[in-house]
């Protein structure tokens, strides 16, 4: 996905222990380099300055969702941006995600939009303005949600305005861009940095902030540079006034203009400060990476509990009640006030989640996850069960599961847990079931089966790390994993059949399609392989669905259901997705931040 305000690439390598180490070490990262260049050409201006952007048009009727969230709830995209009116607050994020809380419960808003919202602001409930990445800009009226092209494609991170009829929204090279209640026009920034946020008091005290230290301020008529003595990233602004006026960024670099003086006012900590809002002087709020909070209540910083460890990326305070909402990474949702504490909103894990099968998910931190009519709970692995971070599962027919990873093999259930080592040396990477069987595959060519108690091996010959199995049968299955391996294994007899292109395999369906590194896509014929696409982000998982499809997944969201030689792509999130199984007539996805969605056949979009 592009950034959410510097995250780190999610996927630079597969499997095997170095697979574990990418996402021990993804996340939000300290620096500020808008990490989508990576995955996209960086953009270009194309609108000159001055001139009228295209007319606003109404949004479509979006088609229903293909997904339903199941954990956490409500959702667990991130959330980059928060607003509110006199009775409706309203979150955006990931993959053009949309919040919005109308007395004490927070709902999806779908408007068909799938590109990443990284800000919002509202006038009023009647006019509230959205602003992205790709140049794009939504507005609301109360009734219908409008799209307002501005004719760049330029990623905009920041949006404020003074009044409905003057907004302005800022991003990428230097670019911004203001509402006059008829059209968006570009203005004359005198920078080509990237801006992060904006903030004003007044339709001729405006200040946009960015990358390197960049602070600029307009008067009403231009825009010009200001020194505030500090070379830091800034990331957003705010104030009470003129003359006082607070800018934060990486490091915990907290500025403040009092006066004509700017001067710096560090809290505690060396966290990247993400946000600065509040109602008066004695209520100002920073917040920041690792669910860092602070109060300034008018004489100096107090650190504040958030209840969380997530990235705080905005929030918005209720002037009259003073009642802060913040929103952050992994659908995160806080709520209260520095005298009753700030409270998670959300519900459910946030630990990554990397395989799913029957009841069961496992992931990091041998968190395992049952579900039943309360809906997913975590399950206590005790002191004999699972530890370190749990890769490969699979349920059996009796209701109790395998679990694996680098740290061992276990079998249990939510009554309790015991270790099942393997045969031989090797981690263990996918598990397959059939009612009471089991096979399991891994490093140093592991391939073994379960009897019910234990595992005994099932060949010597295969070399290199297997990463995926699927199959009809304990007696008819393929094994696959690096540099194309492939066997097939028929009622006795391995026969060896690698991929042509020799690319690293992550996963097989049970159908013979398997997937892997750089988004390669190949179908078994009965006699070789037939590649069926290739050439985008890695898929980790796939799994034979209902009426015939076949659906994989894998980095930043990417789903794709495979009807023959047809290839949909569904979008619905940006969290990286690592485990799929079919679930009844529909499908189950696992992946970062806890994220577990679902697909019924009831659900088809028209």
């Amino acid at each position: 996905m592009p950034h959410p305000q510097f995250r780190a690439l999610r996927h630079t390598g597969f499997f095997a222990l170095a697979l574990l180490t990418c996402i021990l070490t993804s996340g939000p990262a300290g620096a500020q380099d808008g990490w989508q260049a990576a995955l996209r050409q960086a953009p270009v201006l194309t609108m000159p300055v001055g001139v009228c952007a295209p007319s606003p048009l109404p949004l479509l009727k979006a088609d229903p969702e293909a997904f339903t969230w199941k954990n956490p709830l409500p959702q667990g995209d991130h959330l980059l941006g928060v607003t509110g009116g006199a009775k409706t607050i309203w979150a955006v994020g990931d993959k053009g995600r949309i919040l919005q809380k109308k007395g004490r419960t927070w709902e999806s808003v779908n408007t068909g939009v799938t590109d990443y919202l990284s800000g919002a602001w509202a006038a009023d409930d009647t006019h509230v303005f959205v602003t992205g990445y790709n140049g794009r800009v939504l507005y609301f009226d109360g009734r219908l949600w409008w799209d307002q092209p501005t004719g760049v494609s330029n990623d905009f991170n920041g949006i404020w305005g003074s009044a409905p009829n003057d907004v302005f929204t800022v991003g990428d090279r230097g670019v911004i861009f203001h509402w006059d209640g008829k059209c968006w026009m570009r203005q004359e920034s005198g920078t080509d940095n990237l801006f992060f946020g904006v903030w004003g008091s007044s339709a001729t005290d405006v200040w946009a902030v960015g990358g390197r230290g960049v602070v600029v301020h307009y008067d009403g008529s231009r825009w010009q540079p200001v020194d505030v003595g500090v070379q830091a990233h800034f990331v957003s602004v705010w104030g009470t006034g003129p003359d006082n006026v607070y800018i934060v960024g990486d490091g915990g670099t907290v500025v403040r203009k009092m006066g004509d003086t700017w001067r710096t006012d560090k809290p505690d900590t060396n966290a990247l400060l993400r946000w600065v809002w509040g109602t008066a002087n004695d209520d100002v709020w920073v917040a920041g990476d690792d669910g860092t909070l602070f109060h300034h209540n008018g004489a100096f910083w107090v650190r504040a509990a958030s209840g969380t460890g997530q990235a705080i990326r905005g929030g918005w305070s209720e002037r009259k009640k003073r009642v802060a909402t913040l929103v952050g990474d992994n659908g995160t949702i806080l709520s209260g006030t520095f005298e009753k504490g700030i409270l998670p909103v959300i519900k459910g894990t946030h630990s990554d989640l990397l395989a799913t099968d029957g009841d069961w998910a496992v992931g990091l931190n041998a968190t395992i996850l049952h579900s039943d009519r309360a809906g997913w709970t975590p399950v206590a692995p005790g002191p004999s069960g699972p530890v370190g971070h749990l890769m490969a599962l699979g349920a059996l027919a009796d209701g109790r599961a395998l679990v694996a990873g680098p740290d061992g093999v276990w079998v249990g259930d939510t009554a309790g847990w015991k270790s099942v080592p393997p045969p031989r040396v090797g981690v263990v990477k996918a598990i397959r079931t059939w009612g009471h069987a089991a096979v399991a595959v891994g490093s140093e060519g592991l391939v073994m089966a379960w009897n019910g108690d234990g595992w005994w091996p099932m060949q010597e010959r295969i070399q290199g790390t297997l990463n995926g199995i699927g199959g009809a049968s304990p007696n008819d299955f393929w094994v696959v994993g690096e540099e194309g391996i492939a066997y097939h294994y028929l009622n006795g007899q391995w026969s060896r059949a690698p991929t042509p292109g020799g690319e690293e395999l992550a996963a097989i369906s049970d159908s013979g399609v398997t997937v892997g590194a750089l988004g390669v896509i190949y179908r078994w014929s009965g006699d070789s392989w037939r590649r069926l696409g290739q050439g985008g982000l890695s898929l980790m998982a796939v799994a034979d669905g209902p009426q015939g499809a076949t659906w994989t997944a894998g980095d930043f969201g990417t789903i794709l259901k495979i009807t023959g030689e047809q290839i949909e792509t569904v979008p619905f999130t940006g969290q990286s997705l690592w485990g799929i199984k079919a679930n009844g007539n529909g499908m189950r996805l696992v992946g970062d931040g806890g994220t577990i969605i679902e697909w019924q056949e009831t659900q088809r979009r028209r």
